[in-house]
């Protein structure tokens, strides 16, 4: 197994700061309680902890709700996961999950990160949240506990953190990042933030000791938004886009594969293995793509893209103009799984 990751028996990761502790603790030297169901799963729901870059307004919270709803309704199906069982391992989880249901009913998007978080506080307390989400029953990788922590790419470009999100982004050795392709294109200013915010990855973590090119750090790129690329989008990607199997058995009851084995989801990592070559050659002619690319390989740092929807269809400022439906949301998912390694 991973020894960077799972470390000896005796110890777990915090998920809030993902240091070091005793598998006993019920506290963190960072302040944060280590809620029960995640200390007696530590073994079984191995976890991932990632954090979740991305600048403003490139869809961050809408992917974790899109990958949410679609992990949710991916177990009403035979062809689907319908052993998984999702258990939120804290109180702010439970209420996301809860507020992720409502905002889904009312059509409507969720807070960006950087509102939430101005002024450093949200309903009288710190913003310290993270999302801990154990996944059991899953085919080919059986039970994992997924950690998130929302960064705001602003801290990344100013180096300001604190120190429980610093040691976060330190520890975890892979990540979930963020892109809206279609804004690089309307807005010039932008056209190179896609290497600027790795950078500012890289840089922070240097800033924090780490020798980034030893540790062979992967991260999974999302290009949001992608029903919006229209003509940008090459059209083999928006055909692959619009057959995601998950969408087209929960929306139309279509089978177009089998997901409920493992044999099934090896055949799902092949076709996403394709996919991400495809799209990291569009990306490359992108502005800022190639550079992207080269410094991700002068780091060694490992890089697999997905291109996903997280509504399914552009909503109206905050309000979703018809009901959610995300296309591809649990690609970026899986290739999280991959990066932690298969069960057996």
């Amino acid at each position: 197994m991973l020894n960077w990751l799972f470390g000896n028996s005796q110890q777990m990761n915090c998920p809030m700061c993902s240091a070091r502790i005793s598998a006993k603790s019920e506290r963190c030297a960072c302040g944060a309680e280590i809620p029960v169901l995640y200390r007696e799963n530590y073994r079984e729901a191995h976890p991932m902890s990632v954090p979740l870059i991305g600048w403003t307004n490139t869809g961050k919270s809408v992917y974790v709700r899109g990958l949410t709803h679609t992990l949710e309704t991916m177990t009403h199906r035979q062809t689907l996961w319908n052993q998984l069982l999702l258990r939120p391992a804290n109180g702010d989880t439970n209420k996301q999950l809860e507020e992720i249901r409502r905002a889904i009913r009312e059509r409507r998007l969720p807070m960006p990160t950087e509102e939430k978080t101005k002024g450093g506080k949200e309903d009288g307390r710190d913003f310290e949240e993270v999302y801990l989400m154990i996944l059991q029953g899953m085919p080919l990788w059986g039970d994992r506990t997924l950690v998130i922590r929302d960064v705001a790419g602003e801290h990344f470009k100013e180096l300001t953190f604190s120190d429980s999100q610093a040691g976060f982004c330190k520890r975890s050795l892979c990540a979930l990042m963020t892109i809206d392709i279609r804004d690089l294109f309307e807005n010039k200013n932008k056209a190179y933030s896609m290497p600027v915010l790795l950078e500012s990855y890289v840089q922070t973590l240097m800033k924090q000791g780490c020798k980034v090119k030893d540790e062979n750090r992967k991260i999974s790129v999302i290009i949001t938004k992608a029903d919006h690329l229209g003509e940008m989008l090459p059209a083999r990607l928006q055909a692959y886009l619009e057959s995601d199997p998950c969408r087209l058995a929960l929306d139309r009851n279509e089978v177009s594969q089998d997901l409920s084995t493992s044999k099934g989801m090896e055949a799902y990592m092949e076709v996403l293995g394709r996919a991400n070559a495809a799209i990291q050659e569009w990306v490359r002619t992108i502005p800022g793509g190639n550079q992207f690319i080269a410094l991700a390989q002068r780091e060694n740092i490992t890089l697999r893209f997905s291109l996903v929807s997280s509504t399914g269809t552009p909503p109206d400022g905050d309000i979703m103009t018809s009901a959610m439906s995300p296309m591809r949301a649990i690609d970026p998912f899986l290739w999280l799984l991959e990066f932690h390694s298969r069960i057996g």
